[in-house]
C-alpha cells in the first residue's frame, strides 16, 4: 500500500513540474527571429565601421578580430533587451 502510494505522489509531482515547465516555455518568445532585421544592421554597422579591405597579414586578422567583437557586443545588447522585455510579439 505505501508503495504505491509512493508511485502515486511521484506520478504527481512529476506531471506538476513538467506542467509547471511547459508554462513557461509558453511565455518565453524568440528573440532571434523577432529581433532578425536588428540583429543583421549591428553586422551592417560593425562592417561599414571597421573596413578591413586592403590589409594584410596580421593587421587584418587584427581588424577581423575587432569587428567581430564589436558585433558580438552589439547582438548580445539587442537579445539583452529583447530578453528583458514583457512584449512576446516585439523586438523591444
Amino acid at each position: 500500500m505505501s508503495k504505491i502510494f509512493c508511485l502515486l505522489s511521484a506520478m504527481a509531482f512529476l506531471i506538476t513540474v513538467t506542467s509547471a515547465s511547459n508554462a513557461n516555455a509558453a511565455a518565453k518568445k524568440n528573440c532571434r527571429a523577432l529581433c532578425k532585421t536588428e540583429l543583421a544592421a549591428c553586422v551592417t554597422q560593425a562592417k561599414a565601421q571597421n573596413n578591413c579591405t586592403g590589409l594584410k597579414g596580421k593587421a587584418k586578422r587584427d581588424c577581423h578580430r575587432a569587428e567581430r567583437a564589436q558585433v558580438k557586443s552589439c547582438k548580445s545588447g539587442v537579445m539583452s533587451g529583447c530578453r528583458a522585455s514583457s512584449s512576446t510579439t516585439t523586438c523591444s
